[in-house]
């Protein structure tokens, strides 16, 4: 149906004398199929004078194919700043205003727009930290023009291009899709050099759980030099003007078939508070355009004369590493209903599923997905499975190295290099995968503080057990585990995942800064936490390094210089037969050491005398005999272009003999255990001790605890007994850990929640709780009742608006009627799917005490509606974003007192959902 012009016009004020039509057209394509652009030029020379220190303001008209179009426009940029000046965007048609906010209340109402109401939702970034940018920016990069603008007026509607969902062969239940199929950003936006990707999977997934993308039929572009679509596999993701994610990084992709890129930073979560301190809180900031040129000849030249690359595959190498990572995720290794996820998967997301390729322990498929609603559905479904730890976002080679480390369930595992967290994840899963209790320990270790509590949010979080602890230490120098009598324990896994510079894929910053001295710098820090390593490990036990670099000096240097200083203590361990659909390039034998001007160094006795503090002996190759002995071809790399993945290199190393050199247990790591931190105090670690008999008393009463249960293993995190809030379980080993290492490591987090203090009239004064349900189940022979499909399917929803229901509206009524009020485990199922869920049972009614994610995981399997949950849940986390905006808004609120506070909130435990 069609409308009168001036219905689909807006008027435009407040244009930079730069601007011009082009510069509008590709602004405002983004939220419609533009018609045309009219700017209004200044009428006489002396009208474009400079006014107060700027050029004199323009107007432009800009005409769209629809009224709608116009509405989306005004909300989406209206205020956005363009070349320093905040646009004023209204409709043509004043009479358009009453239909204009009835149009944007409507859609607020229904959640069925792309950019949220700005004064009530924000993104949540790290550690709950949020930002305020009522309006973003979009400005030109010193006045120039980005992108084409051929066929501009020759826009079309058309649906998204096809979003492909691979089945990963390292595992049935990995799947890879394109970045933005499940990103609100780009890859690109990491600055980390870290492979693992769980702490950008936890911002992006909060951005979307916050961003909804059913909104309607969105007209793209149907250029090939400029595109806005939100689902297509070749192009970047873009998305200009007032977004929620103020921290998110949009890319805009311009002309998919050039070497250079651009993006468009908008804002961050650091500038939005030093605006806030400065009191210009809530004012348009202006952000740059920054490009990245997928140009370092440096780097090529590098890895040609490195023979990393066959020849053969040279192009394919250059064409792959310029392109996003795809982004993929895994089911939870020991979820016990993990082949009901990946059914729900395949029956709900994935309507067309075609196998294109089997082998020999896999099947790999592509799974075509059609629908914006299916991808909205998507979305949300990750973002709820990702946060009670169900799914987990990772990088997919960053799988491989726990893979290979054969972990059994009693093992002591070290992670050295821990943060942010996936691959310690994957451990304890591997872990738990053949016991729910197993009785091994993994110690989780990082160097960065902060970071740290980003792995207990990503480890012990999302999958709480009583066998990790997380701990803040330098890797080149962590202390020995002591046991009773004082003697070292050593590790039988050890995971050395050390830093490295190769994330090309999802750092462009790389492109212009890598250089072959970066590599040679990072070598020394490599070597020295892998020398450690080794000094931890036990004899016959296996230790993986692994880089996410393609450097040797990174890679086979490191590795050469551990065989040749241990020599006969080591051996390299072929893989070769693990994981046989993974493609792989064994070792190199020889490399060369490059100098700042790209010339190659033959020995070390080449090496200038003032610079052979720098080239040391440990980066050059070995003599043909040392490498006919070292077998490192055994060591294997992970080409980008093989599998479409990142760069990584893994190597697996069998301890055969004690070390030549002798471990000091203290000596220098006594200083480094016992440095305090200024800012921040841990809670202590306490063990129940003389409250334990008269605790004992009253959990075998109520919950029918009897005495084989390990009461030895409760702790408290406060001195004073009589203000526990929470009880925490560990296992024998954790146990032993912290009664006899506390004061030699920074232990940051450590045990599950398993009880927690009530203030309600109940005969116990604790509760039991979720977290910890898994380790209480086979002690438990009291207040648990079976409960059938239809009852528990009307407690996890709730009656009404209510998240409880009344006992008289259940079918096992009487069964309650049996109990006293409290805490009380209901036991459900539905076919192979089996859960205990926490509840509390009052006089009149019983509710579920878990979270809400939870809840709608559970009837998902139950197959039951979530509808009115999902939206429950959605705009819970919008309200948190609006609340967390306000409070960090606050004057003269500095960064250090923020993070502190965060870190206390992050280490609160048992949180009630209901």
């Amino acid at each position: 149906m069609s409308c009168d012009p001036s219905e689909r016009t807006i008027y435009v004020k407040n244009l930079d004398d730069r601007v011009d039509k082009e510069t509008l057209e590709e602004l405002f394509v983004q939220v419609g199929s533009v018609v045309s652009v009219f700017i209004k030029e200044h009428a006489t020379p002396e009208r474009a004078q400079q006014q107060n220190g700027q050029p004199a303001a323009k107007y432009a008209f800009v005409e769209f194919q629809d009224e709608e179009s116009v509405l989306f426009a005004i909300e989406m940029l209206n205020e956005v700043t363009l070349f320093g000046r905040q646009l004023m965007i209204s409709p043509r048609d004043k009479s358009q205003k009453a239909d204009q906010f009835r149009f944007l209340q409507q859609r607020r109402n229904s959640n069925n727009f792309m950019g949220q109401d700005r004064r009530s939702s924000s993104y949540v970034g790290q550690a709950g930290v949020n930002s305020d940018h009522r309006s973003h920016s979009y400005v030109g990069n010193n006045g120039k023009r980005f992108g084409s603008t051929e066929e501009l007026h020759s826009c079309s509607e058309r649906m998204p291009h096809p979003v492909r969902l691979n089945k990963v062969s390292l595992s049935p239940s990995v799947f890879m899709l394109p970045p933005q199929a499940i990103q609100g950003r780009n890859s690109y936006s990491s600055n980390r050099s870290h492979q693992d990707s769980s702490y950008e999977q936890r911002r992006s997934l909060n951005h979307l759980a916050s961003t909804p993308t059913n909104h309607r039929k969105h007209p793209y572009h149907n250029s090939k030099n400029i595109a806005i679509d939100c689902w297509n596999d070749e192009l970047i993701v873009a998305l200009l003007g007032k977004m929620d994610a103020s921290e998110v990084k949009s890319t805009v992709k311009i002309d998919a078939e050039a070497k250079q890129s651009s993006e468009i930073k908008v804002g961050s979560n650091r500038k939005a508070k030093k605006r806030s301190r400065n009191g210009v809180q809530g004012k348009p900031g202006n952000y740059e355009l920054n490009k990245y040129e997928f140009k370092n000849e440096n780097m090529f030249q590098f890895y040609k004369m490195q023979n990393v690359i066959p020849e053969e595959d040279w192009q394919k190498f250059g064409d792959i590493i310029k392109v996003p990572l795809p982004s993929s995720f895994r089911i939870q290794l020991s979820l016990p209903e993990r082949d009901q996820v990946l059914s729900y998967m395949q029956d709900n997301f994935l309507p067309s599923c075609q196998r294109w390729k089997e082998r020999r322990d896999a099947k790999e498929f592509i799974a075509v997905v059609r629908s914006h609603v299916v991808l909205r559905d998507l979305h949300e479904f990750l973002v709820n499975e990702t946060t009670i730890g169900n799914t987990s976002r990772q990088e997919a080679v960053s799988m491989v190295p726990p893979l290979l480390l054969d972990i059994q369930s009693h093992h002591l595992v070290l992670d050295a290099c821990a943060a942010p967290g996936s691959k310690t994840m994957q451990i304890i899963e591997l872990m738990h995968q053949n016991n729910p209790n197993p009785e091994g320990l993994v110690v989780a270790n990082d160097l960065d503080y902060s970071r740290c509590y980003l792995l207990v949010h990503q480890t012990l979080k999302r999958m709480p057990t009583a066998n990790c602890v997380v701990i803040n230490q330098d890797a080149s120098m962590i202390p020995a585990i002591l046991d009773a009598e004082k003697k070292p324990i050593l590790f039988d896994r050890i995971l050395c995942d050390v830093i490295a510079d190769g994330t090309f894929r999802k750092n462009p910053e790389l492109w212009a800064s890598w250089d072959p001295q970066k590599g040679l710098n990072l070598h020394k820090i490599q070597q020295h936490i892998a020398r450690r390593c080794l000094q931890l490990l036990a004899v016959g036990g296996l230790m993986v390094y692994s880089t996410c670099s393609l450097n040797p000096m990174e890679d086979e240097a490191v590795l050469a210089y551990m065989l040749r200083t241990f020599k006969g203590c080591l051996e390299l361990v072929d893989v070769s037969d693990k994981l046989p659909s993974l493609k792989r390039s064994p070792g190199l034998s020889t490399w060369k050491v490059i100098d700042k001007s790209m010339k190659p160094i033959n020995s070390h006795e080449d090496v200038p005398n003032n610079a052979k503090s720098f080239y040391v002996p440990s980066m050059f190759p070995p003599t043909k005999e040392e490498a006919a002995e070292m077998h490192l071809e055994r060591s294997f790399r992970i080409l980008p272009h093989a599998q479409n993945s990142g760069g990584f290199f893994v190597a697996v190393i069998r301890k055969v003999a004690p070390l030549s050199e002798e471990l000091n247990v203290d000596q220098p790591f006594r200083k480094t255990a016992q440095k305090k931190r200024k800012t921040f105090r841990e809670d202590p670690f306490v063990f129940l001790g003389d409250t334990k008999k008269e605790f004992t008393e009253l959990m075998a009463t109520h919950y029918g605890l009897d005495d084989a249960f390990p009461f030895d293993n409760l702790l408290i995190r406060t001195h004073n007994t009589e203000k526990k809030k929470g009880i925490y379980y560990v296992n024998d080993r954790l146990r032993d850990f912290l009664k006899f290492n506390a004061e030699r490591f920074k232990i940051v987090n450590a045990g599950v929640g398993v009880l927690r203090k009530v203030d309600k009239i109940s005969p116990c004064g604790f509760r039991l709780m979720q977290d910890g349900i898994r380790m209480m189940i086979p002690y438990i022979t009291k207040r648990m009742i079976k409960i059938c499909e239809e009852d528990i399917i009307a407690v996890l929803k709730g009656f009404e608006d209510d998240h409880y229901v009344s006992l008289e509206l259940l079918k096992c009524k009487d069964d309650f009627a049996k109990l006293e009020c409290g805490s009380v485990v209901l036991k459900c199922s539905k076919g192979s799917f089996q859960k205990y869920i926490c509840a509390w049972m009052g006089a009149k009614t019983v509710s579920a005490f878990i979270s809400r994610e939870e809840k709608i995981h559970c009837l998902n399997m139950l197959g039951a509606d979530t509808s009115k949950l999902r939206k429950c849940v959605l705009s819970v986390r919008q309200g948190k974003a609006a609340a967390g905006r306000i409070k960090h808004v606050k004057e003269g609120e500095d960064e250090s007192s923020t993070s502190d506070r965060d870190q206390e909130e992050i280490k609160e435990e048992g949180v009630d959902f209901s």
